[in-house]
């Protein structure tokens, strides 16, 4: 196509230029929203399309917002949806109100700036500074500056937060983000508990059934067996979403929860607070805090339950831990093992990691050990159907197919020969330049990256750009499919030249194996399922390797080499 010289282009296109999908970006922290009520939400979209409708090229694609999230890092929900929506090709520009609202973190956010945003040739605006990512003047020059204002804004408020708390917590005012299970905020004083009529009776019949002897796992099968909510699922019921309750009513009690309650003071009518910190303006993450210095306050609140029934539930819970361990120690004559499969051995229904489990004769002199569910083991059918496989079953199914799949990749060695050959003898022919659909693809690319120039130049219209785009898309992604498909078979062998020896070397140093071992495992093994039925599905590292070595010998043969 014939092409004229182009004038500097301009920061503002002329009318009629094709409309840049832009994102409006508002952000508010729990901080902001304290300090300011003036910075809303709602606020800040207005401000920011007050200010693009001075842009005709800009056209409102979509608003992302993230309430309540910090600005020291990405780990924000809708900017990450914006983000994957800047990687398809749906968002050319994104809108701020002021440059804090991207990010506070000056390192992060000036990364983002100026290597993230040019890769993507995305577009950066933010009202407040007058800065455009587009544009050379005084914004670009003063954007560092606002990065580390920003940084050193957001450590300020940290300390001043960290600080607020701290007083909070020592007077004894509830700071968490809801309350423990059994309580709810006061909503006259949402720094105050007071007992939830729903769940507080729960909490009752969880201590006196621990302490009339009852074990965690008999309690929990029965708050499970009722459809009692674990505290979870009834957040997640009353719209509270937290990092843990994802799966909402599928969450079921579990031992964890219940011995947290069990052991915690504040069905006393005492606050312990403070167990993990974050610290973010002396760079320090989150962390867990010795017992020690947790803050402690006592009486401020209304108790669930007394003293003597809270004193009661600990007793029967030291007796049955000594009686455990009293247990361990009568059979430590006894073998005891480890797992040679790791994390590798799961079940196939829930996708839990199965664990070793040792059970003992009555009498203390035999031992067998058992692969079981632990979903099954703490919910049984509840939380799903597969029970147990014997270990020495398990090991022995494992062994032997080990074997079998080593046997076939031995009988390849001949094969992985032949393709090394095959391979050198490849790389010593001279050089034919490019194949012909990776010549056509580099000139393709090469259009299609003057098309946009043409149309700001006037040399296409609107109609005729996109058109065009549509067609260079097509025909480059065709190409790209048929370059690659190319490319495969060279690259695959030479791949195989490479790796097939180093896999024959392993067939030969564990075909023979006489037993499992972790290190046999973890060399030869990706991960293996059992299902409901008490079948396995392995899954071996080398499947791949042997499917295609198989397949480039058939190859092989045909091309009569």
């Amino acid at each position: 196509m014939a092409r004229t010289s182009r004038k500097k282009a301009v920061s503002k296109p002329a009318a009629g230029s094709l409309p840049i999908p832009t994102a409006i970006y508002a952000r508010l922290s729990h901080e902001d929203a304290a300090e300011n009520g003036r910075v809303t939400i709602e606020s800040q979209i207005e401000v920011i399309r007050n200010y693009l409708s001075g842009f005709r090229e800009l056209q409102e694609a979509e608003v992302y917002i993230d309430n309540g999230y910090t600005g020291t890092n990405f780990e924000r929900p809708a900017f990450q949806r914006m983000m994957q929506a800047v990687r398809d090709g749906q968002i050319r520009c994104i809108a701020v109100k002021d440059l804090s609202r991207l990010g506070r973190n000056y390192i992060e956010t000036g990364h983002f700036i100026e290597k993230i945003c040019p890769f993507f040739e995305l577009r950066v605006i933010s009202v407040n500074e007058r800065f455009d990512s587009e544009g050379s003047g005084s914004g670009m020059l003063s954007a560092p500056i606002f990065h580390v204002i920003n940084d050193l804004y957001s450590k300020d408020i940290s300390q001043k937060t960290c600080s607020a708390l701290r007083a909070k917590r020592q007077k004894g005012d509830f700071v968490g983000g809801y309350a423990p299970h059994g309580y709810q905020k006061d909503p006259e004083n949402p720094s105050r508990l007071i007992a939830d009529p729903q769940t507080a009776p729960v909490i009752r019949q969880i201590f006196t059934w621990r302490a009339e002897g009852l074990s965690c796992g008999a309690i929990l099968r029965r708050l499970n067996q009722a459809d009692i909510p674990s505290p979870g699922r009834y957040r997640f019921e009353n719209g509270i979403r937290t990092n843990n309750n994802g799966k909402g009513s599928a969450l079921l009690w579990n031992r964890h929860v219940l011995t947290d309650i069990l052991k915690n003071q504040v069905y006393l009518g005492h606050l312990v607070q403070g167990r993990q910190l974050t610290s973010y303006y002396i760079g320090v993450p989150a962390h867990t805090v010795p017992p020690a210095e947790w803050a402690v306050c006592r009486n401020t609140h209304e108790p669930i339950v007394s003293e003597e029934l809270f004193e009661q539930a600990q007793q029967a819970g030291r007796a049955g831990y000594e009686k455990c361990t009293g247990a361990h120690g009568s059979n430590a004559h006894l073998p005891q093992k480890r797992s040679v499969y790791g994390k590798k051995l799961v079940c196939a229904e829930c996708g839990a990691v199965m664990r070793l489990h040792r059970s003992v004769s009555r009498n203390r002199d035999k031992v067998w050990f058992t692969y079981v569910c632990p979903t099954y083991a703490q919910h049984g059918r509840q939380g799903c159907s597969r029970r147990n496989i014997r270990q020495a079953e398990l090991d022995a199914a494992v062994l032997e197919s080990i074997r079998a799949q080593l046997a076939a990749f031995l009988r390849q060695e001949t094969v992985c020969a032949e393709l090394a050959r095959r391979a050198g003898a490849q790389a010593r022919l001279p050089q034919q330049g490019l194949p012909e659909a990776e010549r056509l693809l580099a000139k393709k690319k090469k259009l299609f990256a003057s098309l946009y120039a043409d149309f700001k130049d006037g040399l296409l219209n609107v109609d005729e750009y996109r058109s065009a785009k549509a067609l260079y898309h097509e025909e480059i992604a065709a190409l790209e499919a048929e370059a690659e498909r190319s490319r495969a078979p060279a690259e695959q062998l030479h791949a195989l030249a490479h790796e097939g020896p180093r896999w024959i070397a392993l067939a030969k140093q564990y075909g023979k194996a006489e037993a499992l071992t972790a290190e046999l495992v973890d060399a030869l093994v990706s991960e293996i399922r059992v299902c409901p039925d008490g079948s396995l599905e392995i899954a071996f590292r080398f499947a791949d390797m042997l499917e295609a070595l198989s397949k480039n010998y058939r190859r092989a043969i045909e091309e009569g080499a």
